[in-house]
């Protein structure tokens, strides 16, 4: 409220302020054999952006990140993209697919 006072701006106008984003969550299906090639195979293709591989591997670009990681459960492997736009989460997961498809 001290902000609003202060600023004169209306809580509609901060909730304006604050960026809007998209996630998309999908997966496929991966024999856990091929799991560890895909991971790698993504940190690969990604290795000029900044990657955290503590569970899978996520790559963060300027606009959103991409995460991948095999299930611990099923033969699948999960990707869970967030971008600005719809169009770049589906492009994130599409390049994911085509790396994975390519191991």
């Amino acid at each position: 409220l001290q902000l609003m006072a202060i600023s004169g701006k209306t809580i509609s106008q901060f909730v304006e302020a604050i960026p809007r984003y998209v996630m998309i969550k999908t997966k496929f299906e991966c024999a856990a054999d091929r799991t560890a090639r895909v991971l790698e195979a993504v940190r690969s293709a990604y290795a000029g952006q900044k990657i955290n591989d503590l569970d899978g591997v996520r790559v963060d670009f300027d606009d959103g990140w991409v995460h991948v990681r095999g299930s611990n459960t099923e033969p699948i492997v999960r990707i869970i993209a967030e971008a600005t736009t719809k169009e770049r989460c589906e492009a994130l997961i599409a390049d994911v697919r085509k790396i994975a498809d390519g191991v």
